[in-house]
């Protein structure tokens, strides 16, 4: 849910949509718009945490609160890795290895590192 609600606000509210990158005022209004979204459709109340804290950062450099590791739920931290990896393959237009060593130089900094070795562990599982 929190997902498919991110990817509409991002639609709505951005002129790059999927971009996880950018101006961060952007991003914010972005994130705003998803948790009205969400509580206009009157949806899980699990959900609304999820959105308002994708722009937060595993080491705590992110917004709105500057919350660090498991402090960001983990439903953020994990649409996080997704929206990462979307944002690089089909914005940036890298492979699934280049996003890979990409998003490891984040990890730790941007991403969950347990998250990104999930990912490189599924990637590598179903061959891609």
């Amino acid at each position: 849910m929190a997902a498919f609600v991110n990817s509409v606000s991002n639609l709505v509210s951005s002129d790059d949509p999927g971009s996880t990158r950018g101006d961060p005022a952007t991003l914010l209004e972005g994130l705003k718009l998803s948790t009205r979204i969400a509580k206009r459709l009157d949806l899980p109340d699990n959900v609304v945490p999820i959105l308002r804290n994708l722009s937060e950062h595993f080491d705590g450099s992110g917004r709105p609160k500057g919350l660090r590791g498991e402090e960001i739920p983990l439903g953020a931290r994990l649409l996080s890795v997704v929206d990462g990896y979307l944002d690089l393959t089909n914005n940036a237009g890298l492979s699934a290895t280049d996003v890979l060593s990409e998003m490891s130089k984040e990890s730790g900094r941007l991403y969950d590192p347990h998250l990104v070795d999930s990912m490189r562990e599924f990637l590598q599982l179903t061959g891609q």
